[in-house]
């Protein structure tokens, strides 16, 4: 995996995505340990809401992240950051 960086724009119609049961939130699982895929070694998990306007920028390869099911239509534009070797 050559993602270094991951910068995500949220274009959603203002208003949208303000109540939890609409779904689609961006989960962190921060400070997991790099062996686990679930998130259960997380020392904290945030859930980032896709309202539009917001942009998101995280380490691509050493935050354990997730896209929660959404409800709504959602939308997102994501760029990479990819460096030449993986994992430096």
């Amino acid at each position: 995996n050559y993602r270094s960086l991951t910068a995500v724009m949220y274009i959603n119609p203002e208003g949208d995505f303000q109540s939890a049961e609409d779904g689609g939130s961006l989960r962190c699982f921060v400070d997991a340990a790099a062996s686990d895929l679930t998130g259960a070694s997380a020392k904290e998990i945030q859930d980032v809401k896709p309202s539009g306007g917001r942009a998101v920028l995280f380490p691509s390869r050493s935050l354990l992240h997730e896209v929660l099911p959404s409800f709504r239509r959602r939308y997102a534009l994501t760029l990479w950051f990819v460096s030449p070797h993986a994992g430096e």
